[in-house]
């Protein structure tokens, strides 16, 4: 007798769920000190499926990195959403920068993926749809982050672009979360992971809020 058919949902509902084994595999080797040495092989072990299963759903361990960061970022950008809502700028800029530490604090393998991410090499050997991807989730933070600009009193911010200040932000926030990822801040500072959190938040806000833009006279 022939074979019962499999049903297409069905197949579909095993082929995510496989797809999803891979990214929690990936994500805990790439929590480690040695991560980027990690191979697909050693993903689909830890997956405990065949190597040429994986190729199924990514076509290289760069595309499991971007699909990790894709994912991780788009869940942060609606967090950030739903957290400033309702609030006035300050308070909500103040919020979103909390909640971005504590969630890479948190997981060490996405801050090692956002960070790894970012770089110009890797993001020229994606394919281009992945690229896509990448730049719509961007503009989709830029947008966001403008958005909660626009709502500071008027003059409490500099003459300055949204796009400008965002990544001026970023440098501080980047920098910041590598001393904490490293220990610096703890092991030379002495400093409290919470106490420099708070610090670190205010200083990034006071900055921005205080930032007089220099003019071409005054920066030769």
């Amino acid at each position: 007798m022939p074979e019962p058919a499999v049903s297409t949902s069905y197949k579909n509902r095993l082929f995510a769920e496989r797809e999803q084994l891979i990214l929690d595999a990936a994500l805990r080797l790439f929590a480690r000190p040695d991560w980027q040495s990690v191979t697909v092989q050693t993903i689909a072990r830890e997956a405990g499926i065949g190597k040429g299963t994986v190729y199924k759903h990514f076509r290289s361990k760069e595309e499991i990195y971007a699909r990790l960061a894709l994912d991780f970022h788009s869940r942060m950008l609606a967090r950030f959403h739903e957290l400033a809502d309702g609030l006035a700028g300050e308070p909500a800029l103040r919020v979103i920068i909390r909640h971005a530490f504590e969630s890479l604090l948190r997981d060490p393998a996405q801050a090692n993926l956002s960070f790894y991410c970012k770089r110009v090499d890797f993001m020229e050997c994606l394919p281009e749809d992945t690229r896509a991807a990448f730049e719509a989730l961007d503009a989709g933070f830029s947008d966001f982050f403008a958005g909660v600009l626009a709502r500071f009193e008027p003059g409490r911010l500099p003459d300055l672009p949204a796009d400008d200040m965002g990544i001026l932000l970023e440098a501080t926030f980047d920098g910041a979360l590598n001393m904490l990822i490293n220990r610096v801040v703890q092991t030379r500072a002495g400093m409290d992971q919470n106490r420099f959190l708070d610090l670190v938040c205010h200083y990034m806000i006071a900055g921005l809020t205080h930032l007089t833009p220099h003019t071409e006279a005054e920066s030769q």
